[in-house]
């Protein structure tokens, strides 16, 4: 099989409070084998390692309302799963909750 890392780990931390609550978690990819259709004389290519980091905080208003804040791939690791699909690099969301 190809394309499927021998290392593979995901972690993370949580907290939260009355009002507050977040995380940080993160993830490590191995090195992994691919195969290249396109080369005949290459047909197996490796893949680098990658590993992101991703946090978000919340804070609760009331028992109704609640924002937060994301922040994803902190490191801004230009990573992929596939080889020539790249995934999204550093990136921010703001999120609200309403709650009924």
């Amino acid at each position: 099989m190809t394309n499927i890392a021998k290392d593979n780990y995901i972690y993370g931390v949580d907290f939260g409070t009355a009002k507050f609550s977040g995380r940080l978690n993160g993830r490590y990819v191995g090195k992994r084998w691919d195969r290249n259709y396109n080369d005949v004389l290459r047909p197996l290519i490796e893949l680098p390692s990658f590993m992101t980091i991703d946090a978000n905080i919340s804070y609760r208003i009331n028992s109704v309302h609640e924002i937060g804040l994301y922040a994803d791939n902190l490191t801004d690791e230009n990573y992929y799963e596939k080889r020539g699909y790249n995934l999204a690099g550093r990136n921010f969301k703001i999120k609200y909750t309403l709650n009924f």
